[in-house]
């Protein structure tokens, strides 16, 4: 649906910010696609889930391009002086939208970004005196496999972790990191 009404407004305008939405509403629906992939096991090569694979690397680019891009892209047309969006009053007459209600826009969008935001958990760090940053990683990857090992849907290893599973999949990696010699730090 975002890919599709960008596409339109790139056709109809034919300028940078249209084609900049276009292509961060591309990036996006690969990074859904990568999503359904996993979940469905297609291309099991691409290694769906594991944190050095190509498909993990095709999600990550994908969504950093298309939360860069979709809203460069939007804000961009939004903010340009000859940007004029025609609307049809109830009266069936055509109007300009006015620079207050390009803001107000403008203001909701931004709110909205701000409050999803929000909605994203805290990831926790763990620190351990005189360690270092290679080690640190090599622990942290090491608990994050056995605790995703731990967890088996339908006879294999877990990729997306959701809900419960994902709960228990966090107390096994922070038990893991404990064990480790590691405290958490907020």
């Amino acid at each position: 649906m975002l890919f599709l009404g960008s596409l339109i407004l790139f056709v109809r305008r034919k300028t940078v910010c249209p084609a900049l939405q276009v292509i961060g509403a591309g990036c996006l629906t690969v990074v859904v696609l990568t999503h359904v992939a996993e979940a469905l096991h297609l291309f099991p090569r691409m290694g769906w889930g594991l944190s050095d694979s190509a498909g993990h690397y095709l999600n990550l680019v994908g969504a950093i391009l298309g939360l860069l891009l979709f809203p460069v892209g939007y804000f961009g047309q939004l903010l340009s002086p000859t940007s004029r969006t025609e609307t049809l009053s109830p009266c069936g007459m055509v109007e300009l939208t006015s620079d207050l209600a390009r803001r107000r826009s403008l203001l909701v969008a931004a709110l909205a970004v701000l409050l999803l935001a929000g909605c994203f958990p805290a990831v926790p760090s763990f620190s351990k005196p005189g360690v270092s940053e290679e080690e640190y990683e090599r622990d942290r990857y090491v608990c994050m496999r056995e605790s995703r090992a731990r967890i088996v849907v339908g006879g294999e290893e877990a990729t997306t972790l959701h809900g419960e599973r994902q709960r228990e999949a966090n107390r096994l990696f922070e038990a893991c990191m404990t064990a480790r010699g590691y405290r958490r730090s907020e």
